[in-house]
């Protein structure tokens, strides 16, 4: 686990951030992951040890169908407060294991795929086509189509890990499928499940512990996450200086408050630091 440390002014005063990063690269025991295969022939199957895993768009004994693919990871390896400020996902390319021929296909058109936050639990040996777990298309990212049959991809995915962590409740891992599930196209990755441990799927998160210098507690709330404005109640102290600060330790967006109200339609969604009155409180841009 890499460590750095660094001081990030801001406003009126200054908070200490630690900066890790942490791989998680989970193997048969640990990994969690599994295709969910919606043809008739695989109706009740548990796909859960296998290989490989993708998503497709194909025909199986002449019925049109499709595959998806859960992922979850074991978020309880981030200390309690973590802030995420950079997320990857790596596959690596189906290796062909098992005499498979699952590999990329844009046979008829792009594999580009969509990578969701699921929103219930699920159990890798108990999911098969009649229980696929419930997802939200919020901050959902698209993933790229591929070039070639060999090709490893890395997603970011800063976002959506935020999402979990903020409301863990509603954050059970990523549900991948195509955009367009029309066959033939296809992509095929290693499990953690495949024989061969340099290609199963890992996830790198480089995050901040950040502690405020000043211990007082905020003198306002306002509805998290948030949309266009933050609206502030309770605030005791008229014409304060504020910031908006990314997770990088960058300001966004400063000012000195004449009303309860921040017009914040131009943030682009993510997690930001509002700054105030000496006070730091994280909060989501939709």
């Amino acid at each position: 686990m890499k460590k750095i440390y660094t001081l990030l002014f801001v406003g009126l005063g200054f908070f200490a951030s630690t900066q890790e990063t942490l791989t998680l690269k989970p193997g048969p025991n640990e990994g969690k992951d599994t295709e969910i295969a919606f043809a008739s022939i695989y109706d009740g199957d548990n796909l859960g040890d296998l290989s490989l895993i993708g998503a497709s768009a194909w025909t199986w004994s002449g019925e049109a169908s499709k595959v998806n693919t859960i992922i979850d990871f074991d978020w309880s390896q981030l200390p309690q407060g973590a802030i995420v400020t950079n997320a990857i996902l790596k596959f690596y390319a189906f290796n062909g294991e098992n005499g498979s021929v699952e590999y990329h296909s844009t046979l008829n058109g792009s594999n580009e795929s969509w990578l969701n936050k699921i929103t219930e639990p699920w159990d890798e040996h108990l999911i098969t086509n009649s229980n696929p777990p419930a997802y939200t298309e919020m901050n959902r990212v698209s993933v790229q189509m591929t070039d070639s049959v060999t090709q490893d991809i890395e997603i970011n995915v800063t976002q959506l890990v935020n999402d979990i962590l903020e409301n863990p409740s509603e954050g059970y891992g990523f549900y991948w499928k195509l955009q367009t599930e029309e066959h033939y196209r296809r992509i095929g990755f290693c499990s953690s499940d495949n024989s061969d441990a340099n290609k199963w799927p890992e996830i790198t998160i480089t995050y901040n512990l950040t502690n405020s210098i000043n211990e007082n507690k905020a003198d306002f709330t306002f509805v998290n996450p948030v949309n266009d404005k933050i609206t502030l109640k309770n605030l005791k102290i008229a014409n304060q200086s504020f910031q908006i600060v990314d997770l990088q330790g960058r300001i966004i967006k400063e000012g000195k408050l004449n009303s309860s109200e921040i017009n914040v339609e131009k943030l682009i969604p993510a997690t930001y630091l509002f700054v105030i009155n000496n006070s730091i409180t994280k909060f989501i841009k939709m």
